[in-house]
């Protein structure tokens, strides 16, 4: 069993630390984790407990990550119904939109366009395609 508390270091850090607590781990284990604790020259409770608090870190990355995801997806929603609405056709008002699509198709490749290229006929969507040549 292994404890999770210092015993030698008294700093004020410590002194706001809460009860220790104990952690049952595999020998294995706890010899994988002692050593790479010693790799970053900190004593085994030191590095899990900061172990434990980035992955609380690394949790609210992530839920702000999605969040923006979430934002952005409404974003790139509004942006294509405002463009279905537009009656402003040429290239010279939909050069982003132009661009971008350039951008991911060059991105998937031509293997990965054939199921999204079926995926819009079966829709009922036109395949964009420079000049209305399809590829």
């Amino acid at each position: 069993m292994l404890g999770l508390n210092h015993y030698s270091n008294t700093t004020g850090e410590d002194m706001a630390l809460g009860d220790p607590i104990q952690v049952r781990l595999s020998p294995e284990k706890q010899a994988l984790l002692e050593d790479e604790a010693a790799r970053k020259g900190k004593r085994l409770a030191t590095y899990l407990r900061e172990l434990l608090e980035s992955e609380n870190d690394l949790q609210g990355e992530l839920a702000a990550l999605r969040r923006e995801v979430v934002s952005l997806h409404h974003v790139i929603e509004d942006l294509a119904d405002t463009g279905l609405r537009s009656d402003q056709s040429g290239p010279g008002q939909n050069a982003v939109q132009i661009e971008t699509l350039l951008l991911l198709r060059a991105i998937a490749g031509p293997e990965r366009m054939k199921p999204v290229k079926g995926e819009l006929k079966r829709l009922g969507i036109e395949v964009w395609t420079p000049e209305g040549k399809e590829d």
